[in-house]
C-alpha cells in the first residue's frame, strides 16, 4: 500500500479516507471510515471484480455499487 502512484478518492468527504494506489499493472483501492458511525459510499463496480486484500470486518455489507461502511471500518480491493 505504500508503493506506487497515489491519488485521493472521494477527497471531498467529511468522513473518509480513500485513496488509490497504481503499479505497473496493478490498482488498489482503500477505504477508510474514520467515524464512529455508518456511512455510505458509492464506489466503481470493477473494483467489486478485485480481491480484498484487507478488511478489519468479516463481511462487506455492498448493495448497487454502494458500500456501507460501518464504524471504523477499512478495507483495500486489488484489482
Amino acid at each position: 500500500m505504500s508503493e506506487g502512484d497515489y491519488k485521493p478518492y472521494a477527497p471531498d468527504s467529511t468522513w473518509l479516507y480513500a485513496f488509490t494506489r497504481n503499479l505497473k499493472n496493478q490498482k488498489m483501492l482503500v477505504l477508510n471510515n474514520f467515524r464512529s458511525e455508518e456511512n455510505i459510499l458509492e464506489i466503481e463496480e470493477n473494483w467489486f471484480d478485485g480481491e480484498i486484500v484487507i478488511q478489519n470486518y468479516p463481511d462487506l455489507k455492498v448493495r448497487d455499487n454502494k458500500i456501507q461502511m460501518r464504524p471504523f471500518e477499512s478495507v483495500a480491493f486489488l484489482i
